[in-house]
Parts: C-alpha cells; sequence; structure tokens
C-alpha cells in the first residue's frame, strides 16, 4: 500500500495556527477604491495591540472571527464618519477581547443578512 503525504497549504507569514496576526491595519487585506477592508469568510484574526484603522472599515464575508489577548491592550481604532459601522458582517461573527475606538460618531459592530461586501 501506498500512502502520499501531500504538502501543506501556504499561509501567509503573518499566519499562526489558521490565525492572521495583526499589528497593524497592513496585516488586514488591502482596502478597495471604498476604503472597505474585506475579510473572506472562514478566516480568523488575532489583533496584538492597538491598530488604527483610519477611515478604513471591516466588512465581512461570511463566518468571520476577531480576537485579542485582552481589550485594555488590544484595540481597533477608526475615524470614520457619522454612523458608519467600523466593522460589518453579513455572517456569523465572532468578537472576543477587542476594544473598540471610535473617533466621530461611527458605529462599533453591525451584523446585518443585507450587508453587500465587496
Amino acid at each position: 500500500m501506498t500512502v502520499k503525504i501531500g504538502q501543506p497549504k501556504a499561509r501567509p507569514s503573518n499566519a499562526i495556527g489558521g490565525w492572521n496576526i495583526v499589528s497593524s491595519a497592513s496585516d488586514f487585506p488591502p482596502a478597495n477604491g471604498s476604503d472597505v477592508r474585506t475579510l473572506p469568510g472562514g478566516s480568523s484574526w488575532l489583533i496584538t495591540k492597538e491598530v488604527d484603522l483610519g477611515t478604513t472599515r471591516l466588512v465581512c464575508s461570511g463566518a468571520v472571527a476577531l480576537a485579542g489577548a485582552s481589550p485594555e491592550t488590544c484595540t481597533l481604532t477608526s475615524n470614520l464618519g457619522s454612523g458608519v459601522p467600523l466593522v460589518e458582517s453579513d455572517g456569523t461573527l465572532t468578537l472576543r477581547d477587542v476594544a473598540f475606538d471610535l473617533q466621530g460618531s461611527s458605529v462599533g459592530v453591525k451584523v446585518d443578512g443585507s450587508v453587500t461586501t465587496n
């Protein structure tokens, strides 16, 4: 009997154990023309410190996990317009031990089945 062992799937250089490690905004996917960073379904993101997203926001396409070690040290900061959510999802969104520092009058999180992702 012959057993073939395949090569492991390639992971981004900042991924550990299936988690994408985030210590700056550039560790998220790049923003498209409308300042949206789309996080793909089935992805997990570990925030390691304060991450300033500026005027970009995160839109999750499907089941996504955002976690940190502690909300005292792991923060997503943004400066979005009035009523604009920092994190928006059209599916399951797991948030754990992450704080939001919202400048202006933006909204922290919106989970809605009608969200359009790019």
